[in-house]
């Protein structure tokens, strides 16, 4: 059936297509079961659950057309997609201790989302439709984060779904009811967000390209309609055309967020456009480098454009962090800050990795300072986080920001302390003299050249360890599990790092500030690691052989690592997710069970 658009617009044909596969019949729902023993193990909190959904995540990633969900739901259950509600029971399960009276014990979170998975995956096969692709962003977005790469799996069968229903294309002009364009296009926009944003956390190239949608922007009169809305039915609505001075304070401010959001994640698509990029002649000297250190500077232009853009209350919370109390303004937030570190980081690696820039050692050194201030800031808006924050809504893919800010933190420690090195074994070796007056100036030298050595790197990880800690006082305190990824992964390391600059540090002057050689420095071995004990893939045992560090102390375990970065990036990321070549037995920790 073809949609007339407006003058100067392609049209847009749509074919009718079986809904189930040859053979199959609409009554065998193996979806309907799961979701019916999910509803047995949340009883008598599965109604609660669908308020906790919609007062929680709703109102910041709006997948749903809330007054039309709750007058099926009372009145026509039965007709919602049984893979949809499943999801969303599993999606709300992760605000239970923060919702529910207390006394009343929660399901195992982890069979309810099998249980939702395997509803979502037989609805899949059997009838996917509109309701199938909100049901998959309910599971990708879920929370904790536990399979990455099914959730990239769901993410290509979202997207390609909603090319199959149009939902690329701009609805403006089609014979649809305002409640369903405004559906259809949050719904686009949703898909959009978590594809860019899961790019950027797993370093995979991104599958909605620009070029291949005219979507509008969706607006805050997309929120709410004349016919369908909170407290509105099908039918009952006016012909008033003031509908925008109805709209309540507080729903222009959550659908504010989401807009920002929307309009924050083009800013994230041209970051990775500019990663993603293998057009580029990389063996052209140069080029790749020059081009990052112009492209970071007009990416913090765009991204201080996007700033200047939102609205003045929102532009406060997001730019100084004044006040978060919005659903959603602390998980923007931290996007927000994300991205400028990432940003700068462009700049500092077209710097470091191009040695035949001549960038001047000052030029350098601010670059490397205005990404520490970056990562700080992200670590002092974590440390300054409320019970009330904690409890907000936060993206899963957020996680990797932590982990991401971390891992950045711990590299520049040890480049850092391998560029020290090099300049303290590039100084001129002074005689010795007999006189004890000439041996105390040189011992002075030395001591206050080591000290200001070891207060370079305690800057880095001080500021990771301060992150490590704050994340950990969540975990414990309010079971945030957005903490999970970045402790498993870099705490063991921070603790090592610091027990090795306390070494240093206590060490006396003009000896080797290094450990005794007896131990790995847990390279190779710990919980989960992979290396003695254990049988690693092939990929796993040449991270290992890369890595091999025996009996060479701190300074030989720095020197190696630094040697080796370049020769071990698996892809052009700048987001430290090369981390796994660093330190290979924590990456590994990630994908484990938490």
């Amino acid at each position: 059936m073809p949609f007339h658009p407006v003058p100067g617009e392609r049209p847009v044909m749509f074919n009718a297509v079986r809904r189930h596969p040859l053979g199959r019949s609409s009554n065998q729902s193996t979806a309907a079961s799961r979701l019916e023993v999910i509803e047995k193990l949340l009883e008598p909190h599965a109604a609660s659950l669908i308020d906790v959904y919609f007062d929680k995540v709703h109102k910041c990633y709006p997948l749903l057309d809330e007054a039309a969900f709750r007058r099926q739901y009372r009145t026509a259950k039965t007709r919602l997609s049984p893979a949809l509600l499943a999801s969303l029971y599993a999606q709300s399960l992760v605000y239970w201790r923060q919702t529910l009276p207390a006394g009343h014990h929660c399901p195992d979170v982890r069979y309810i989302w099998n249980q939702a998975c395997e509803a979502l995956y037989f609805e899949l096969y059997q009838s996917p439709g509109l309701s199938t692709i909100v049901a998959i962003l309910l599971n990708i977005s879920g929370r904790p984060l536990s399979s990455m790469i099914g959730n990239a799996t769901l993410l290509g069968a979202a997207i390609s779904l909603a090319h199959c229903l149009g939902l690329n294309r701009n609805c403006l002009s089609w014979a649809l009811s305002d409640a369903e364009k405004g559906h259809r296009i949050r719904l686009w926009w949703a898909i959009t967000i978590y594809d860019k944003w899961s790019s950027v956390a797993y370093g995979t190239p991104p599958q909605i390209q620009s070029s291949q949608h005219d979507v509008p922007y969706p607006s805050q009169a997309m929120f709410i309609s004349k016919n369908t809305g909170p407290g509105h039915d099908n039918g009952a609505g006016d012909d008033d055309d003031d509908d925008d001075e109805t709209i309540p304070q507080s729903l222009m401010d959550d659908s504010s967020i989401f807009i920002a959001f929307v309009t924050l994640t083009d800013v994230v698509d041209v970051y990775l456009r500019h990663v993603f990029d293998l057009t580029t002649d990389l063996q052209q000297p140069g080029v790749r480098g020059q081009d990052a250190g112009t492209f970071s500077t007009e990416l913090e232009n765009r991204l201080a454009q996007w700033a200047d853009s939102l609205p003045h209350d929102l532009r406060r919370t997001i730019i100084r962090g004044t006040t978060v109390d919005t659903p959603g303004s602390a998980n923007l937030r931290l996007s927000y800050l994300y991205i400028r570190l990432l940003s700068r980081k462009l700049g500092l690696d077209s710097g470091r990795h191009h040695l035949h820039q001549h960038t001047s050692p000052a030029a350098q050194t601010q670059r490397q300072r205005h990404a520490r201030e970056a990562a700080e800031d992200i670590v002092m808006f974590v440390q300054e986080l409320s019970r009330g924050a904690l409890a907000d809504f936060w993206q899963s893919f957020n996680a990797f920001a932590l982990s991401s800010t971390a891992a950045f933190l711990i590299r520049s420690a040890l480049q850092q302390e391998s560029q020290q090195q090099q300049q303290r074994q590039q100084q001129p070796v002074t005689p010795k003299r007999s006189t004890a007056g000439s041996s105390r100036v040189a011992t002075d030298w030395h001591a206050a050249g080591s000290t200001s050595a070891i207060a370079s790197d305690e800057i880095y990880i001080k500021l990771a360890a301060d992150l490590i800690a704050a994340l950990d006082s969540y975990r414990r305190e309010a079971g945030w599990d957005l903490a999970n990824i970045c402790i498993a992964q870099y705490a063991p390391v921070v603790e090592k790092i610091q027990a090795g600059l306390a070494c240093a540090s206590s060490a006396p002057p003009g000896s080797a500030a290094t450990p005794e050689p007896t131990r790995d420095h847990g390279m190779n071995s710990g919980a989960g690691a992979v290396g003695s004990g254990s049988a690693g893939t092939p990929l796993q045992d040449a991270q290992q052989s890369a890595h091999v560090i025996s009996g060479q102390g701190q300074r030989g375990q720095r020197e190696q690592i630094d040697a080796q970065e370049q020769s071990y990036v698996p892809f052009d990321m700048t987001n430290d997710l090369f981390v796994n070549d660093l330190f290979p037995e924590y990456w590994d920790n990630m994908f484990s069970p938490l």
